[in-house]
């Protein structure tokens, strides 16, 4: 992320992260399949996901996700915090990276619809459309409005 933040996205190359990590470019790839990679990698998600699976299916989709950030994202340490800015400001500016941020997004959302399916359904199944609908409205700007969500500043 310095890299990126002091050279910018398009001026850093995979050559800049391999020199800096003192690793050579092949080696990189063996980690990442991109540079946009390096922007998402993050302990986060899985954190989102498994408090999002540990509340009772009975709950409301957009509040069980609603709880779930507000449990990660509500104890991050400073430095935690302060990546996460930079990352999203990253985000925010780099036409690149927003191409990159809806493809993950849609990954996101097959698996909170996997978690959402509950315990009963196979690995293999595929999650309904409903299911992804659901889960996908939760991501709304409407329905993320939260006092216990904190907001970028």
């Amino acid at each position: 992320m310095r890299l990126f933040l002091e050279k910018g996205f398009d001026e850093t190359t995979v050559e800049d992260i391999a020199e800096a990590v003192e690793i050579s470019p092949s080696t990189f790839f063996n980690y990442f399949p991109s540079k946009e990679d390096v922007v998402f990698e993050d302990e986060l998600d899985p954190l989102v996901l498994a408090a999002f699976d540990a509340q009772a299916d009975t709950v409301n989709p957009i509040r069980r996700l609603r709880m779930a950030m507000s449990a990660v994202f509500g104890h991050l340490t400073p430095e935690q915090d302060r990546m996460m800015r930079d990352r999203m400001r990253l985000m925010a500016t780099t036409p690149e990276l927003r191409g990159a941020m809806l493809s993950q997004f849609a990954s996101i959302v097959d698996q909170l619809a996997h978690l959402r399916q509950g315990s009963g359904a196979s690995a293999t199944t595929s999650p309904s459309t409903t299911s992804r609908a659901r889960c996908s409205a939760c991501f709304s700007p409407r329905c993320l409005r939260s006092p216990t969500i904190p907001r970028p500043t």
